[in-house]
């Protein structure tokens, strides 16, 4: 194999040497990440892209990792990082299209992460809706959802959560 092959370029841009400046670092790990786009050597990236606080940055990295996952389960593990990094930050709008793309992929995984996200943006309905839709199999979640935020149906959502509890 050649030094200029993906899979060399990429396992060097994941043993970086930490003496390098971070913008060094960033501009091997984005050259690496173009020839080889790698899960780990994205991470790296997006790891740097936080630490100097350049969302767009991140953002941008993000969404390359997960074209390159495109609709796996690594993809849905993607947008739930996403958006709960973005959660923390509370950047809730700019995580509700990870939240969103999450649970397209995959409801029950990231069901309860957009729902927070409902729940951050006071899209009450929305929040609902997701929290109703995961009572088949989690009915006492949509009755403690109303109970704890004082929105939605509660006493329709009592009958699920009443039936999970005498299980």
């Amino acid at each position: 194999l050649r030094a200029d092959h993906p899979e060399i370029a990429a396992l060097l841009a994941t043993r970086l040497p930490t003496n390098d400046a971070p913008e060094v670092q960033e501009t091997k790990l984005k050259a690496a990440f173009e020839q080889n786009p790698d899960p780990a050597t994205a991470l790296k990236l997006a790891e740097l892209q936080l630490k100097r606080n350049d969302l767009d940055a991140w953002e941008q990295t993000m969404r390359a990792d997960l074209a390159r996952a495109a609709d796996t389960g690594e993809a849905v593990k993607i947008c739930i990082e996403a958006a709960r990094t973005l959660m923390r930050r509370r950047e809730f709008d700019r995580a509700k299209p990870f939240a969103e793309a999450a649970y397209q992929i995959d409801r029950w995984r990231a069901g309860y992460t957009l729902a927070q996200v409902h729940e951050a943006l006071q899209d009450w309905t929305a929040a609902e809706a997701v929290v109703k839709d995961l009572a088949g199999n989690f009915g006492f979640q949509w009755y403690f959802f109303c109970r704890r935020t004082g929105q939605g149906d509660a006493a329709a959502a009592f009958t699920p959560a009443d039936n999970e509890f005498q299980r």
